[in-house]
Formats: structure tokens, sequence, C-alpha cells
């Protein structure tokens, strides 16, 4: 058992080195090529933006993607609503 423990402790003090090292490099990285870590800031938001909004709007998308692929209607307005007005929920709801 105190073997096991620590194997991982030491595992765990190699993943902090090597954590470590990484993050050093990295910020070296920044410091020599500053217009590369501004392309990375900017490419890095989009990404979590884009990643959100897909997120917080999924069952949605997900409701009228299914429905555009088994409905026969060239619209996904037609293949959510099935040719009926969209009707949206009250204030309380």
């Amino acid at each position: 058992m105190k073997t096991m423990l620590m194997l991982q402790s030491t595992l765990l003090r190699c993943y902090w080195l090597v954590l470590k090292l990484k993050l050093r490099r990295t910020i070296q990285f920044a410091r020599q090529h500053p217009l590369a870590l501004g392309s990375w800031i900017v490419s890095t938001a989009c990404l979590v933006v884009g990643l959100s909004f897909v997120l917080s709007t999924g069952p949605d998308i997900q409701n009228y993607i299914y429905a555009l692929i088994r409905s026969d209607s060239p619209s996904i307005y037609g293949s959510a609503y099935q040719d009926t007005l969209a009707r949206f929920p009250s204030l309380r709801q």
C-alpha cells in the first residue's frame, strides 16, 4: 500500500513538473512572439463564444435538425412546426 501511494505521489510530482515546464516555455514563446499570442487569444475567444452559443441553444438546434432530416418539407420552419404557426410560451413559463 505504501509503495502504491509513493508511486502516485511521484507521478503527481512529475506531472506538475512537466506542466510547469510547459507553462514556462509558453510564456517565453509569448514574450518572443507577441503577435502569435494575440492571434491565439483571439482564436481561443472565438472558439469559446462559439461553443457556448451552441451549447446554450443545443436542445432547440437538435430538434430543428432532427425535424429537417425526417421531414419532407423544404424549409426548417416547415419541418419543425409541420406547417402550423409557432406557439411561444407565456411570460410565466
